[in-house]
């Protein structure tokens, strides 16, 4: 009995190592085993975009969000400055009250930026001299803009996988060559 098992172990053995050579894989030296096909061609590879994985609720660099309290809000411009504190890369968002209420300054949260397949939070600037990291200056009347800009201690390059968040919008992507 214990000699039939054997047997069975080295057949499997042995058709595990053809399916293994078959498949482009080695033979028992370590030698690699390559058999062309021709009945089989490679598929081409499948591509997809960030915004073909868009989660519902997750803007794309250059969508406008419109958030609770009714404001439409865009990232106009990403850019690399050099700041009093070294160089940076520069938000610049427009609000529009789109709404019949008065949208108040307390209203604007300061937007984080986190960058990076690891995920790493990017210092944020506050500057009078750049006019950076202030959010909107008073309120905002129905039918009014205003511009804001942020400042982070990062350069425009790293951002090739971002989450920016501000409130209750989230945009997500690659803002390393974000140009409007």
């Amino acid at each position: 009995m214990a000699g039939r098992h054997f047997l069975t172990v080295m057949t499997l053995a042995a058709v595990g190592a053809a399916l293994l050579a078959s498949c482009g894989g080695g033979d028992s030296n370590g030698n690699e085993l390559v058999f062309p096909s021709a009945t089989h061609s490679p598929s081409p590879p499948v591509t997809a975009t960030v915004e073909d994985q868009r989660v519902s609720g997750v803007l794309g660099p250059y969508d406008t969000g419109v958030g609770r309290n009714g404001a439409e809000v865009s990232i106009l411009s990403v850019a690399d400055e050099v700041t009093n504190y070294g160089p940076a890369t520069v938000l610049t968002f427009q609000i529009f009250n789109a709404g019949d209420q008065i949208i108040d300054a307390w209203e604007w949260s300061a937007p984080t930026l986190v960058y990076g397949p690891a995920g790493l939070p990017a210092e944020r600037i506050v500057s009078t001299a750049d006019q950076i990291g202030f959010g909107t200056q008073g309120a905002i009347p129905p039918g009014s803009r205003q511009t804001v800009r942020e400042g982070y201690k990062v350069n425009k390059a790293q951002l090739t996988e971002t989450v920016v968040t501000e409130g209750s919008l989230i945009w997500s992507g690659d803002f390393s060559t974000f140009q409007r």
